[in-house]
């Protein structure tokens, strides 16, 4: 009989690790959210792995240039800001992240990357 206690204590325990592994990823997504909205832009120390929900921003092209269905709250978020006249109307740029005064800050940062 205790045998089958213990089996039910674990099943118990795992559905709550499970639960309480859901609860800290909503948390977790939900600070990420909050305090980096759309549009934010970090330094990333390298271009692999870049997380999901993100985009490199293109060095040395001026910024790079996206379609605005496909990314309607950046584009939301940048509108034209970074726009240097050449894009169509259904597209944006994304900031330059060569030029440091767009970024506002200097960094070592080896590329950008930017909250989708």
């Amino acid at each position: 009989m205790s045998v089958r206690i213990d089996k039910q204590l674990v099943k118990l325990a795992d559905r709550d690790l499970i639960d309480m592994a859901k609860r800290v990823d909503e948390n977790c997504s939900r600070i990420e959210r909050e305090l980096l909205p759309t549009g934010s832009v970090i330094p990333w120390w390298t271009d692999l792995d870049i997380p999901e929900g993100w985009l490199l921003c293109s060095p040395n092209v001026g910024g790079r240039v996206l379609q605005r269905g496909k990314y309607k709250a950046l584009s939301i978020a940048f509108n034209k800001t970074f726009n240097d006249g050449s894009e169509s109307d259904d597209e944006f740029r994304l900031p330059d992240p060569d030029n440091p005064l767009i970024l506002g800050v200097l960094t070592a940062a080896q590329v950008w990357i930017v909250k989708t």
